[in-house]
């Protein structure tokens, strides 16, 4: 069972009725904004499918105009005619008709034709949108037969088309500062059945990535099929070529879906949020409702201090009733005592009579010599002393402890198994005591000795009761104790060889009048007192639980 403590309810209780109404207050809050938040999902998410389809549509668009574009050049005359035959006229209407063509569509970056070797035969750049167009020279021009383009071209058939990946553009192994956003349409080139090279068409994406990223209502992100970003609304852009970080999380996005398939290996994503969530809400909680909320906490407030005097009341009767039952557990602890302490003394007693009788008829028979009756005089003193110790023990034990005070855990264990050697040995049952010596100077706690003491002999005692009813003669009969350090606490076992405790018994062991022992007059107040003492006043924690021999109590104390 879990005790309670007494920590200033007074105030918890009144924050508890406080809480109670605010939260009251909230969960009104809460009914309302639901039902408008649901509200605003569908409506947004309606919204946000509404514009991913305008935007595919526009994107779909966008890569079929560029695939027309490039079957237009292939059944040009221009074209073919050089195809057919490449003479110098006809290279020149090729260049012309690039020319033409390039200037006419604002989004080409560069166009060229490239033969099956992978030279570059054509080529004419733009640098940017709306700006002139550049013919560049034979002895510029390069081989690109190691480009992934034209591999991946060349492998087409005919009236196929190759879309590269939407990448930043890439000269020389360096990508190209400003950031150009990029994609290549390619087409094999055939005569007859021969392919003759490819036609390639570089495109500025930036502006088609512009328009789709752009909306009023909602935050955008084009990813690729590896969730890495291409462009977002508030993110970094390019991730796989900038920092290689992938961190798209789908499930934020109110609604997703793919932008555009091109079949040659890349897959672009869209997902879109809904900008300004918090101002949404700010904008549902209007004055009223901020009015409500007050109310209830006023209200919780003056309630709360007319009920808060009920758990002081109750924790008064709890801790009478406490101080009760701890009364009662020592008198019963007394009763055991003082036959306990009669047992001790029994033994002593008779030698002390024994030794009296012995140096009585020496003494009438005249053969008491000096030093047999200082022998028997110390013997006696001894015993006496042995005695005077015990009566020690007891007292201090029942003396009732005002102050805490540092000890030993080592000492005070072995301290308890002396109060009950005499039943230890009248059971012939074997104890040790296991720890670290190299850790004897930490065992130090610092708490009310006769408690600690109260609870170890408590545990002890049912330990030798359980080993004397359960046990056979030939059969292993001892208490184990071991004592080990983990960081700041100290953790006690008590394992012993009764055979264990009854599951019925052992759920409710420490509830007060449970006891294994309640057919032979057991109160079984002592492992709920122990309970008490170390869960409560010492702030630590003890458990039961079963071995293959008998009983095993853990105690778990801290040492500050």
């Amino acid at each position: 069972m879990d005790f309670i403590k007494r920590i200033n309810y007074t105030k918890n209780f009144t924050l508890l009725f406080i809480l109670t109404g605010t939260s009251f207050a909230i969960l009104i809050v809460f009914v309302i904004f639901s039902e408008l938040k649901t509200y605003q999902y569908k409506s947004d998410k309606d919204k946000a499918q509404y514009e991913i389809n305008l935007k595919k549509e526009k994107t779909l668009e966008f890569y079929e105009h560029f695939e027309k574009f490039l079957f237009t050049i292939t059944t040009n005359r221009f074209f073919t005619s050089y195809i057919n035959n490449p003479t110098n006229e006809h290279k020149k209407d090729l260049i012309t008709l690039f020319e033409t063509l390039s200037k006419h569509e604002k989004y080409i970056t560069q166009l060229r034709y490239i033969n099956n070797q992978g030279q570059e035969i054509v080529r004419i750049d733009k640098v940017k949108i709306n700006t002139p167009i550049k013919l560049i020279e034979k002895n510029n021009l390069q081989n690109k037969k190691h480009r992934d383009y034209f591999i991946e071209t060349m492998k087409k058939n005919k009236n196929e088309i190759f879309v590269s990946k939407l990448d930043l553009n890439i000269e020389n192994k360096k990508i190209e500062i400003p950031y150009k956003p990029v994609l290549r349409f390619a087409t094999p080139v055939f005569l007859d059945f021969n392919k003759q090279g490819i036609i390639v068409v570089n495109i500025f994406a930036q502006s088609l990535l512009n328009e789709i990223s752009d909306s009023k209502s909602f935050d955008v992100d084009i990813y690729d099929q590896d969730k890495h970003i291409l462009v977002s609304s508030n993110k970094k852009n390019w991730t796989r070529y900038l920092d290689n970080i992938s961190n798209i999380k789908e499930k934020k996005y109110i609604y997703k879906d793919i932008l555009i398939d091109t079949k040659n290996g890349e897959i672009l994503y869209i997902g879109l949020t809904p900008k300004d969530s918090l101002n949404h809400f700010l904008e549902l909680i209007n004055k009223e409702i901020f009015f409500l909320i007050l109310i209830v906490i006023f209200i919780s407030f003056v309630l709360g201090k007319l009920l808060a005097i009920i758990p002081k009341k109750l924790f008064d009767e709890l801790d009478k009733q406490q101080k009760i039952l701890i009364q009662q557990s020592k008198i019963a602890a007394m009763g055991e005592m003082t036959s306990m302490l009669a047992h001790q003394w029994r033994q002593p007693l008779n030698a002390i009579s024994v030794l009296m009788q012995e140096m009585q008829i020496k003494f009438e028979r005249d053969i008491l010599t000096k030093e047999e009756q200082k022998s028997i005089t110390e013997n006696i003193k001894h015993k006496l002393m042995y005695m005077s110790k015990t009566i020690d023990n007891f007292r201090d034990f029942l003396k009732p402890q005002k102050e805490r005070k540092e000890l030993n855990i080592i000492d005070l264990i072995d301290k308890s198994f002396s109060i009950v050697d005499i039943k230890l040995k009248n059971a012939n049952i074997k104890y040790k005591i296991l720890y670290n010596k190299d850790n004897y100077k930490n065992f130090i706690i610092k708490t009310f000795q006769d408690e600690l003491e109260q609870v170890f002999i408590n545990l002890l005692n049912n330990s030798i009761d359980a080993i004397q009813e359960n046990t056979k003669e030939d059969e292993k009969k001892y208490i184990h104790v071991s004592i080990k350090l983990d960081k700041n606490q100290i953790i006690i076992k008590f394992e012993d060889s009764g055979k264990g405790i009854k599951n019925e018994v052992l759920e409710n062991l420490f509830e007060p009048y449970s006891s294994t022992k309640l057919e032979k007059n057991g109160s079984g107040l002592g492992l709920y007192m122990s309970k008490i003492i170390i869960e409560k006043n010492m702030n630590g924690q003890i458990e039961v639980s079963n071995t293959k021999e008998g009983a095993c109590f853990k105690l778990i104390l801290n040492k500050e």
